[in-house]
């Protein structure tokens, strides 16, 4: 199932295909650039913390952008979400301090 990032106007979309590793640029549903992506180590599945190689699934918004990085050009994600820090807490991966 493709994983989706939204702007705040809902037209411009982000989907990506981790089976594919495949990243494509859609607006109001209509595609306007597909690329390769590299992903974590261990891409199947959700995030679950720091260092376990995978990537995020959820809805993100791009907060940083890097042209020449260490791996070339990539996105920062606004991960983790206030869900993904809710489900930390409970699962006791973080402490109230840094879920705050």
């Amino acid at each position: 199932m493709p994983h989706r990032i939204r702007t705040e106007e809902n037209t411009v979309q982000i989907i990506i295909r981790k089976s594919e590793r495949t990243l494509t640029l859609t607006d109001r549903g209509v595609s306007l650039f597909t690329c390769r992506i590299a992903l974590g180590s261990e891409p199947t599945g959700a995030k679950r913390m720091q260092g376990d190689g995978r990537t995020p699934e959820g809805s993100y918004f791009i907060c940083l952008v890097k042209e020449e990085g260490k791996y070339g050009r990539s996105m920062g994600l606004s991960y983790p979400n206030p869900a993904d820090a809710h489900l930390a807490l409970l699962e006791g991966l973080i402490d109230q301090r840094t879920f705050d």
